[in-house]
């Protein structure tokens, strides 16, 4: 649980950086973190 819980404080804070600052960089760290999100949602073992 607290790696979900890190997890989903890290992508809070990329996407706040992301608007804040907008910029390349940002955005992609907030797009990786995403993917990584939309990968485990349809992920099934």
């Amino acid at each position: 649980m607290q790696k979900l819980a890190a997890l989903q404080t890290a992508t809070k804070r990329a996407l706040y950086e992301a608007i804040l600052y907008p910029g390349v960089d940002n955005f992609v760290k907030y797009f990786r973190l995403q993917n990584y999100w939309t990968q485990q949602a349809g992920f099934s073992p």
